[in-house]
Order: C-alpha cells, then structure tokens, then sequence
C-alpha cells in the first residue's frame, strides 16, 4: 500500500477527530475521494458523470462525480455555477489546508483561460488537488471546480 494511502486513512480515522474542521465532514470526503484514486480503475467506487448521476459533496449540492479525460487519466470533480462565498477557491483552500496539513500548496496562477483566471493546487504523494475559478464577467456568471486527479 503506498505511503500517501496509509496517510489518508488515518486522516479518516483517528487523525481525521483532531483536524479542525474534521466533523463537518469536509475532511471525510475528501480522504474518501484520495483513497479513490488509488483504486484500479482510479475513482471506480464514486459516482460519476453519467445515467448514475451527480452527487452533493464537499458542500456542492450537486455536480460532483467522477470521470475520464477523453484519452486521458480518470478524475473526480465537483464544479458550480454562481458559488457562494463559502465555495469560492480561497474558502475551499483553506478548507483542504486544514484537513492536510502537510500538502505542498503549489504557486498560485492568475490570469489565466475565462474560468481559469484563479487557480490553487495542492500536491500529496500521488495525488493533485486543483481548485479553479474565474468567468466572472461573463453573462453567465463565474464558475468554480474542484479536481482531484492521481499522479502519473
């Protein structure tokens, strides 16, 4: 078993009880989608993007599951249009810092595609955590995603 599974279990365990913001269950979810990606085929126990439907995670009242890169790698994603405050990237920044705290935050971009124009990354062994925002002055409205992807 890889170190970084052995790590995230007991974030959903006993460590998972003296994190803050552990019983909200934020943490929870969040372990249960890292252990995911280590399944074969990656995130192959949660829902996905298809006839199953979406589901409400990580405060997201729907609009997460999980799903393939066309020719590419697997992913679980949870994505809303117009968030609140408390699903915009800084919030959920600070969110998964608080349930790991020993990921390696990533430089932070700006300015990037329309709905890319925030972007946070977390990197744990094996793992990538990517929050993007942006689409702001769009008719639409802004958008915000929260991607976990297994390393190659």
């Amino acid at each position: 078993m890889h170190s970084w599974t052995l790590a995230i279990l007991g974030l959903s365990t006993a460590a998972g009880a003296q994190m803050p913001g552990a019983g909200d269950g934020f943490c929870g979810e969040l372990a249960r989608v890292i252990s995911a990606a280590a399944e074969t085929p990656p995130f192959a126990s949660l829902p996905g993007f298809d006839e199953r439907g979406e589901v409400a995670m990580f405060g997201f009242a729907r609009g997460c599951g999980q799903g393939r890169i066309p020719g590419g790698e697997p992913y679980f994603a949870c994505h809303r249009q117009l968030p609140p405050l408390e699903l915009r990237v800084a919030a959920l920044a600070a969110r998964i810092a608080r349930c790991l705290p020993s990921a390696e935050r990533l430089a932070d971009s700006r300015g990037g595609s329309l709905f890319r124009q925030h972007v946070v990354r977390f990197r744990i062994p094996g793992v990538t955590i990517e929050l993007a925002e942006g689409g702001w002055a769009t008719r639409g409205g802004g958008q915000v995603a929260l991607t976990i992807q297994r390393d190659r």
